[in-house]
């Protein structure tokens, strides 16, 4: 009952033998060893039991760029890549922006912008250390100096410097929302990444308090 099982256990295959989805169909004929299948069935079995195919492998794809993930981060969604775009073209015409995400997780946003643009300097902050690590772990797989990586509690601190633009993905889903989500989710991923234990725009009113004293 999975939607792409034929494109999941590919994923398996690919992140046990450390092979590119190429060479899955290049080696057909290839016969596994023990220690291959036993590791093999051990994945699958974390993946029947809804653990994200992403925890598994540590690997999530975000703006057509790989970022390494775990529990302690919230998995990258295509849906948030419109926010790249959005960021992007409210940008044109700033010289050398700084920019604040807020929310950071694996860095996925931050990283992607930086990544974009040479000229961006960007600064993303969390509250959770262990996704500050993570997304330090990402900035260092792509030798990147236009992006840093702070531990801040957004709804208690407030950055002592001005950005010309703010982009986040914050928590929204309200506290009653949250036992109706996907088990993949709501079993597997940071409840601190996906509610703020009341609404559900515990954020969004911060951000337009903070905003005005932020923002250029």
């Amino acid at each position: 009952n999975f939607k792409n099982p034929r494109n999941e256990i590919e994923l398996i295959i690919i992140f046990v033998l450390n092979i590119k989805r190429i060479d899955v169909y290049l080696s057909f004929d290839r016969i596994l060893n023990q220690k291959e299948l036993e590791l093999i069935k051990k994945l699958i079995k974390r993946r029947i039991k809804k653990e994200p195919i992403q925890y598994i492998t540590n690997l999530s794809e975000f703006y057509g760029i790989e970022y390494f993930v775990n529990e302690n981060v919230l998995i990258p969604r295509p849906e948030t890549e419109t926010l790249i775009e959005l960021a992007i073209k409210k940008l044109k015409k700033v010289k050398n922006p700084r920019i604040l995400d807020i929310g950071t997780g694996s860095g996925c946003i931050a990283i992607t912008m930086a990544i974009e643009n040479k000229d961006y300097k960007v600064m993303g902050i969390d509250v959770s250390d262990n996704a500050i690590k993570i997304a330090n772990k990402n900035k260092n797989k792509y030798n990147l100096n236009n992006v840093e990586f702070f531990n801040m509690n957004i709804l208690n601190q407030t950055p002592n410097e001005s950005f010309d633009l703010i982009i986040s993905n914050p928590p929204y889903i309200s506290k009653s929302e949250f036992p109706n989500l996907m088990e993949d989710v709501r079993d597997y991923e940071p409840k601190i990444a996906l509610t703020d234990y009341s609404d559900g725009l515990v954020f969004y009113r911060r951000y337009s308090k903070i905003a005005k004293i932020i923002l250029k």
